[in-house]
């Protein structure tokens, strides 16, 4: 023991609180990430949504960097990025 006083609620022991709430907080976060999956969907499966997020997300749509973006991100043209094959690095 560390020699400090202990504090208590009613009869409740400080050391019972501690995995109680770190319980509530690990079942607080899993429905927040269960719930946040849910809106990646449209993200993974729709090109046309993934091109909206891009337009809206652009500071300045008119400046040389978000203009190559907008070219080649979901655009249905040549240089569109979405043809590209996947690379998946090996593991060695």
């Amino acid at each position: 023991m560390l020699g400090l006083p202990c504090l208590t609620l009613g009869r409740t022991s400080p050391r019972l609180l501690a995995p109680a709430a770190l319980c509530a907080l690990l079942v607080a976060a899993c429905g927040a990430a269960s719930s946040s999956q849910g809106d990646a969907v449209p993200y993974l499966d729709d090109s046309s949504f993934r091109r909206a997020e891009l337009e809206a997300s652009l500071v300045n749509p008119d400046n040389e960097y978000s203009q190559q973006r907008l070219a080649h991100y979901e655009s249905g043209g040549p240089g569109n990025w979405a043809l590209l094959q996947i690379h998946s690095a090996s593991k060695e």
